[in-house]
């Protein structure tokens, strides 16, 4: 069983929140281990992975991320989720599969105005060839889907504007 110490990090927030920034800024001074979706989905699949196939490819890195996180987490090494986790259920999963493993969760939400968030992941799109491929409309469908956490989440709101 992992040392009682030993945190998952969540990062929860809208594509241009700034938890990548954040999740290495918490890899140095946590001395944890990061897992960025984005960054393996698109060095395994590409910067635009076709739609079609989206589902797929997330469920599989979601997957391998979660094998080595979790071995991480038993072997007493934090963890970082830089993730996104946009619906709460998938959150209280995260939460639910720490704890089954002897870990406990520490929830952050990255925060900005809508039209912040939106320049950052437009200029991301143009600038980094290693970032996923992400246009306006897309972002607008994103910010639909989003759920943002509530008071009985015990979270730490991070505004990033």
């Amino acid at each position: 069983m992992p040392n009682p110490m030993t945190t998952a990090h969540l990062l929860c927030g809208l594509p241009g929140s700034g938890k990548t920034t954040f999740a290495i800024e918490l890899e140095e001074t946590q001395r944890a281990v990061r897992y960025s979706h984005d960054e393996w989905l698109a060095h395994l699949f590409g910067r635009c992975p076709p739609k079609q196939e989206f589902e797929t490819h997330y469920r599989k890195v979601a997957d391998l991320i979660w094998q080595n996180a979790s071995r991480n987490l038993v072997l007493g090494n934090d963890v970082i989720f830089d993730y996104g986790f946009w619906r709460r259920k998938d959150r209280d999963a995260m939460r639910e599969s720490v704890d089954y493993i002897g870990g406990e969760s520490r929830l952050y939400y990255l925060d900005a105005p809508i039209d912040v968030l939106k320049a950052r992941v437009l200029s991301r799109t143009n600038e980094d060839e290693n970032s996923l491929w992400i246009n306006e409309d897309a972002f607008l469908s994103f910010v639909t889907q989003f759920e943002r956490p509530d008071e009985n989440e015990n979270f730490e709101h991070i505004w990033t504007a």
